[in-house]
């Protein structure tokens, strides 16, 4: 399938808003709350992803128990419209030998769901902490890391993320931000403006299609023992395909000069889920980040389940 054009910024933004509209926030569990020893119907209240079978599925069910044995802190989400001139579809992927290339993607994509569509992927990474490239150009250098559905081959993504940024001004570092959020492209990104990240922290990203056309998004700090979640429904016009789940760092930014040093970081307890659960064995792709400039980043130390990505630019 071809990849849609951008829509005019005017159209992302009202496409954002009802995004925003639609949104369903869970109910807070109530102190003291232990999602392990949670009802399945307890942890769909309460906003929280289903406990894997532990016979079935241990590995996931260990992953899943390590982090939610305890208290954690539900954050209801507050909501915020970044608009940043940026296109979350993979630019310009192509096959090369022993993996693929894009102008704008890192990391890892899966691409055979057959017979069925990816409908959840997830995974955890670390939040880099940026810092200008070689140039030490004026301006925001910006990239996000997310987990998400679509957007190799075809016009339609559903992901959620953060985004990390460092600002210089007459040479000089002036600022910095990490920011989450929750996407379903042609949508603008929805920032959860109150939810706690910092570069270091361990998050992780969770998305549901829990049918073609409605969505959930779940964001676990691991570090802050804190998540938020959100259910929504897609842009009008927009449905799930299916047909990939991606593990990504992403140079969103225009121009490409102002992609940012982040050094590197791991993604690691990657799956997606396709009637069956995947693992990155299941075919898993391998993408460079390639840009006129050349090489700016690439993933290396795949296991099953995890790998690095690490900046090569200047």
């Amino acid at each position: 399938m071809s990849q849609k054009p951008l829509p005019d910024p005017a159209k992302r933004l009202d496409l954002a808003k009802k995004l925003i509209d639609s949104a369903k926030i869970p109910k807070a569990p109530p102190a003291g709350f232990i999602p392990s020893k949670a009802t399945d119907d307890e942890l769909k209240l309460y906003g929280l992803p289903p406990k894997p079978d532990a016979k079935a599925d241990p590995k996931r069910y260990a992953k899943w128990s390590k982090h939610l044995s305890n208290p954690v802190t539900f954050v209801a989400p507050t909501f915020k419209i970044v608009e940043r001139d940026r296109n979350p579809l993979a630019k310009n992927p192509a096959t090369i030998p022993k993996g693929a290339t894009s102008g704008n993607w890192s990391g890892y994509v899966n691409t055979d769901p057959s017979p069925n569509k990816y409908s959840i992927v997830e995974g955890e990474w670390i939040v880099p902490d940026p810092y200008p490239n070689c140039t030490n150009a004026d301006g925001t250098y910006w990239t996000a890391l997310w987990v998400g559905i679509d957007g190799w081959s075809n016009g339609e993504v559903f992901q959620a993320g953060v985004d990390v940024d460092v600002t210089v001004s007459g040479g000089n570092i002036t600022g910095r931000s990490a920011l989450p959020w929750y996407e379903w492209y042609p949508a603008y990104p929805v920032v959860i403006s109150n939810f706690p990240v910092s570069p270091g922290d361990t998050i992780w990203g969770y998305v549901d299609a829990t049918s073609t056309t409605l969505g959930y998004a779940y964001l676990y700090n691991v570090n802050a023992r804190a998540y938020t979640s959100v259910s929504f429904s897609p842009p009008s016009g927009t449905a799930l395909q299916g047909t990939s789940a991606e593990w990504i760092v992403e140079d969103p930014g225009i121009p490409e000069v102002l992609f940012p040093n982040f050094g590197s970081t791991a993604f690691f307890d990657c799956y997606a889920y396709c009637g069956v659960w995947q693992t990155l064995s299941n075919g898993g792709i391998p993408i460079n980040l390639v840009e006129s400039s050349g090489t700016l980043a690439e993933p290396i130390d795949e296991c099953t389940t995890s790998f690095i990505v690490i900046y090569t630019g200047c």
